[in-house]
């Protein structure tokens, strides 16, 4: 069961992080919690940010071997695992409500 909460355009009940942005100053990023295929809403989950990024909240991958398939991963990158049928659950959310309004 994929769990699900859109308010187009509407950031409430957001999370506020930190993070580096292009100039390395620090600047709050606003996150609104788009969906989860866990029922407590923990993770795997995604988040929109106020930027027009995804955040993708999941367990990290540790297998060696898959890791080492991964390309030009950046130092203070992680890869993490998300089901994918919640990637098409929300694109699918995501896209039907924002097309029309670039």
């Amino acid at each position: 069961m994929i769990e699900t909460f859109m308010q187009p355009s509407a950031f409430q009940d957001c999370s506020q992080l930190l993070c580096e942005r292009g100039s390395g100053k620090d600047s709050v990023m606003r996150l609104r919690f788009l969906g989860s295929t866990s029922e407590a809403g923990a993770c795997p989950s995604l988040y929109e940010t106020d930027r027009g990024t995804i955040v993708v909240q999941g367990l990290r991958v540790t297998d060696a071997a898959a890791l080492a398939d991964l390309r030009h991963v950046l130092d203070g990158e992680t890869a993490v695992e998300v089901p994918r049928e919640l990637l098409a659950d929300i694109a699918r959310r995501v896209l039907s409500v924002n097309i029309g309004h670039d």
